[in-house]
């Protein structure tokens, strides 16, 4: 998204974040996060609110309906997850457009801001950090759009889309043991934060709950969890993080961005499907559907039926992700994607053509196969999905998201969105287990 405002100021802020940070290979991750000052975290995010002024007209820099191979991801903006599916659904999809993880310190209270009290938001920084570089040589490569909350920008627009996301889940509440990957990092953090206590306290802890410990096995148990949040990349390894000048303690976040509104939103606005691996947010997405009372026609329902039962290889690793992209072992996976969508934007007004479905399915089974085999054979690491979709006629359609649009004198969008897809781990162990890439 930057690259569309100003051509150099991706990789600008890119090289000003590793000038600060000293992330030019003499130190390793350990060290730089042993090292990291509050002075660091406040510059970084300043220079994230120059890079993004309140008065920016974002809708004006996003990409516009043009047929291009576009998607909108939704999920947990989080590093320990991000790289399981959506890192590599562009590979599927095209440009994938995902929620920054930069938070915003201008539309915050001063006394809430990081640039005010960057004491607060070390574990946050360290999180959102390690997501940016994860990211960026996506972004670099145009496979990635990083876009920050169109909310920043408009209070309007999040005073309406607030209301109607109040409005619609009223009365509900979220349930981590329907977003297991939320709840782990739940956990996960939790527990980095119990390693934030001080020496003395920790101590006493350990004394408590093992009252026979003699002071030998104390210390080396000590040891052992300094070494345990040094070898965990997202832990902070300052003392005395959990105390602050009015309230001690660390701001934690869990970002399932953007939220359901707002990826309607975005996703008519830029002519994009909708992807997630969020069981929430899909279970959202199809109560939109069921409201219109919607049956995808008997070749779409097939091909659904066909891609929800295949098994789809996601490389692991940024760099390989980057590799075939730039080899298009995907494209003619990615070129289906794209006349498929083109051919549910206007099946309402045309009406189904069954020889053309027909032939998507055909394409599917062809394309799918030549790609799954060229992913295996080029032996990176890589974890296996399945894909849930749906296919509405109609599309998925609000009214009110069509009126959020024109109010913020949106010239050229979608009036609905064609088409949605749903990624989860084939084996559900598997999900988060693996570590996020280090420095």
């Amino acid at each position: 998204m930057e690259r569309a405002k100003h051509p150099r100021t991706q990789p600008h802020a890119t090289k000003r974040i590793e000038k600060v940070l000293k992330l030019d290979g003499t130190k390793d991750w350990i060290q730089i996060r042993r090292e990291l000052t509050d002075d660091q975290i406040k510059e970084i995010y300043f220079l994230y609110e120059a890079l993004w002024p309140l008065e920016t007209d974002l809708l004006a820099l996003l990409p516009k309906p043009d047929g291009v191979a576009r998607a909108v991801y939704t999920g947990s903006i989080h590093p320990s997850s991000i790289t399981d599916f959506a890192l590599a659904a562009p590979l599927y999809f095209g440009e994938l457009i995902v929620a920054h993880p930069f938070i915003h310190s201008g539309v915050m209270a001063k006394q809430y801001r990081p640039t005010e009290n960057p004491r607060h938001y070390r574990q946050e920084f360290l999180k959102t950090i390690m997501f940016f570089s994860n990211v960026m040589p996506l972004v670099q490569f145009g496979l990635v759009n990083l876009i920050p909350d169109p909310c920043d920008f408009d209070i309007h627009l999040r005073e309406q889309m607030m209301s109607m996301a109040r409005g619609r889940t009223s009365g509900m509440r979220f349930d981590p043991d329907k977003e297991p990957r939320i709840k782990k990092q739940m956990e996960e953090d939790y527990m980095r934060s119990l390693m934030l206590i001080s020496p003395e306290a920790m101590r006493r802890e350990i004394r408590r709950l093992n009252p026979d410990m003699t002071e030998e096995l104390v210390e080396a148990t000590m040891r052992f969890a300094e070494r345990k949040r040094e070898l965990d990349p997202l832990a902070v390894l300052q003392e005395g993080s959990l105390m602050g000048q009015k309230e001690g303690g660390q701001v934690t976040m869990f970002k399932l961005a953007p939220n359901f509104e707002m990826t309607m939103y975005l996703a008519q606005a830029t002519g994009s499907c909708i992807v997630t691996d969020s069981p929430l947010r899909w279970s959202e997405v199809k109560r939109a559907i069921r409201r219109r009372v919607m049956t995808a026609t008997p070749g779409l329902a097939t091909l659904a039926s066909d891609i929800g039962a295949a098994k789809f290889a996601f490389p692991q690793n940024v760099t390989d992700v980057v590799n075939h992209g730039l080899k298009k072992t995907c494209a003619g996976s990615l070129n289906l994607m794209r006349d498929l969508f083109k051919y549910l934007s206007n099946l309402d007004e045309r009406g189904a053509k069954p020889n053309r479905e027909a032939q998507l399915i055909g394409r599917f089974a062809k394309t799918h196969k030549a790609a799954q085999v060229n992913l295996k054979k080029s032996g990176v690491p890589i974890k296996e999905g399945r894909i849930s979709c749906a296919f509405p006629p109609e599309g998925i359609q609000d009214n009110t998201i069509n009126r959020l649009l024109l109010m913020s004198n949106s010239e050229r969008h979608l009036s609905s969105v064609p088409m949605t897809f749903f990624i989860q781990p084939t084996d559900e162990l598997l999900v988060g287990a693996k570590n996020p890439r280090k420095f």
